[in-house]
């Protein structure tokens, strides 16, 4: 597991890359490997009085009074966790601002799932490019009224044409005129 963003009382936003959630002495690993292992929510309203976490050595040595963690997933994929503390007052999160969370960890779970498609489209059409970029053919788009969209290098090789020669042209016309 790894800690990619965090933020601490008035500091600013740290960016932390891809920090190792052992080497991690800010939150408890122990809420963190719990909710990611069995997908559940957890909430303790009394960090310093609850029997179950006693034996946390983050929670003996911190200040936290209140914790809320809970896992962003979507149809089962984990796709991260939200952990909050609050280190002023017990009974911290209420059920308005568990419900507020929840809507909000389900719209970050479609971001990520978004923003990894836009990702694995971007490399297809990197990949797709270098293809058609290197190819020894001529690969062309054309449009059904003969419009040239473009050209790959292998058509000047080919028939002596810049792709500034063919690009917004028609195609046949311009290939083979008087045809």
């Amino acid at each position: 597991l790894l800690i990619e963003q965090s933020i601490s009382g008035k500091e600013e936003l740290q960016m932390v890359k891809s920090l190792p959630l052992d080497n991690c002495n800010y939150c408890s690993q122990s809420i963190i490997h719990y909710v990611y292992n069995t997908g559940q929510t957890v909430i303790v309203d009394d960090a310093t009085n609850n029997p179950k976490y006693r034996g946390d050595d983050y929670l003996l040595k911190s200040s936290s009074k209140s914790i809320f963690c809970i896992p962003i997933d979507r149809y089962g994929r984990k796709l991260g966790i939200l952990y909050l503390e609050n280190t002023l007052i017990k009974n911290a999160f209420t059920a308005r601002h568990i419900e507020t969370l929840k809507i909000l960890c389900s719209q970050a779970a479609i971001s990520i799932e978004n923003a990894e498609s836009v990702n694995h489209l971007k490399v297809e059409h990197d990949f797709s490019s270098k293809l058609i970029q290197n190819s020894p053919a001529i690969i062309s788009g054309i449009e059904k009224t003969g419009k040239t969209i473009f050209v790959n290098p292998a058509c000047y090789r080919i028939t002596g044409y810049n792709p500034e020669e063919l690009v917004g042209k028609n195609w046949w016309t311009t290939l083979y005129p008087g045809v």
